[in-house]
Parts: C-alpha cells; sequence; structure tokens
C-alpha cells in the first residue's frame, strides 16, 4: 500500500501510534480500576480501531459491490434464473443495505446470517462487551473523522434502516443465540425495520457464523423453503 502513496502510508502509520495509542492511554485508565491494565489494553484497542478503518468499511462500500455484481449476474443470465442474494457477518449487512439500491429483476429474495444493523452500534457493543467501555464518543467521533479522511465514508453510510424501510424483497434472516460477536438483537432490529416479507430464524445454542454447523437441518429446510416459495 505504501508505494506511490508516501503520504498515505505515513498517515496510516502515525494513525495507530500517534493518533489513537497515545490518546487511548490517557482515556482508558479512567475507566477501569486497574490503571496498568487500562495502559495495556490501548494496544490491542488501537489495533482494532486502526485495522476497522483501514481494510474494511462495514458495508457502507460494500453494499454498491453487491448491487454492481446483481447487474453483471443479471446481464449473463440468459435462462433469467432466480437471483438470491446471501451474505454473513458484514456481507449480511452489506447485502441488506444493497436492497435499499436499485436491483435487477431476477433477484428474488435476500439471506442475512447474524448480520448486523449498523457500524456505529456494532462499535458500542464491541467497546462495551470487549473492553467494558461503555461510554465511547469522542472515540466514536474521532472514529468518524478517521473513516472520512481515509475510507471516504462515514458510520451513518453503514447502516441497513433506510434500505429496510425502501426493500420490497422477500428477507430470510438466521441468527445465533450465543452470538457475542454481532448479538442477536442485530437481526431482531432488522426484522423490526424490514417492511416486506419476512421471517427470522434463531439457531438455539449458536455462535457467531454457526448457524448451518449447530443445525444444519434446520438451516437447509428453511433456505429450501425460501427457494420454492419465492423462486
Amino acid at each position: 500500500m505504501a508505494l506511490g502513496q508516501a503520504k498515505i502510508s505515513l498517515l496510516l502509520a502515525c494513525l495507530r501510534k500517534l493518533i489513537l495509542l497515545i490518546p487511548l492511554i490517557f482515556i482508558l485508565p479512567n475507566f477501569f480500576d486497574n490503571k496498568v491494565f487500562a495502559v495495556f489494553l490501548a494496544e490491542p484497542v488501537s489495533d482494532i480501531i486502526a485495522a476497522a478503518v483501514t481494510t474494511i468499511t462495514f458495508g457502507a462500500k460494500e453494499q454498491w459491490d453487491v448491487q454492481q455484481w446483481a447487474v453483471y449476474v443479471s446481464e449473463r443470465n440468459k435462462e433469467k434464473l432466480p437471483i438470491y442474494l446471501y451474505g454473513q457477518s458484514m456481507g449480511a449487512a452489506a447485502v441488506l443495505m444493497a436492497s435499499g439500491h436499485t436491483l435487477p429483476a431476477e433477484v428474488k429474495g435476500l439471506i442475512a446470517d447474524c448480520g448486523f444493523q449498523s457500524m456505529e452500534g456494532q462499535m458500542r457493543d464491541m467497546a462495551a462487551n470487549w473492553f467494558h467501555l461503555h461510554h465511547i464518543p469522542l472515540l466514536l467521533i474521532e472514529l468518524d473523522w478517521f473513516c472520512s479522511l481515509l475510507a471516504g465514508f462515514h458510520m451513518k453510510d453503514a447502516d441497513t434502516a433506510e434500505a429496510m424501510k425502501k426493500n420490497t424483497r422477500p428477507v430470510l434472516f438466521f441468527h445465533g443465540e450465543k452470538d457475542t460477536y454481532v448479538y442477536p438483537n442485530n437481526s431482531f432490529q432488522n426484522y423490526m425495520l424490514c417492511r416486506a416479507e419476512k421471517e427470522l430464524v434463531i439457531i438455539p445454542g449458536a455462535r457467531h457464523l454457526c448457524c448451518a454447523y449447530v443445525d444444519s437441518e434446520l438451516y437447509q429446510h428453511k433456505m429450501m423453503e425460501f427457494f420454492e416459495k419465492y423462486d
């Protein structure tokens, strides 16, 4: 990434060590009784934020990739076979966001497995449940600024709410009951926001992205039932 992009490379190098790590060293001890632990925690927190900003856009841009791939497949779909958009985790969120855009008529439905509702909500959940940080407005502002500066998007762009209100295609939601990475309430929120035909399947005992493994029979049955209904 550094080849021919010296300014961006320098900014990314400074992002983790100077702009994130040093402020976090002073911020985190205010939230923990063990001050030494809080200082050590600043390193992985800064790593996660930097990685999130520089490698993925939480569906903000990926949703357009999904839309373009749907158009690409449709243009080559001479037999006009039904198309279903399927995604897991961030891929599921991207599929849901893409449903708010113009899609080919051959797209008959969406399948979202363990998708989140918004980037901001996911950041709040991760901060609270991984690092016990329950109040992070300044970090969210800083993260949003970096997303805008380095990746050309804002956190509000990675949100399924508006797409779910516009979507007219049926949606099959899956989520693991024991998911502690993307909590099941995300799929509940997406389900409630969705105005199209929908079904939510919660798999007991399943963790993140494990629905198809924990109860493969139910997973396959629901998928086939969905295809047969909307083909």
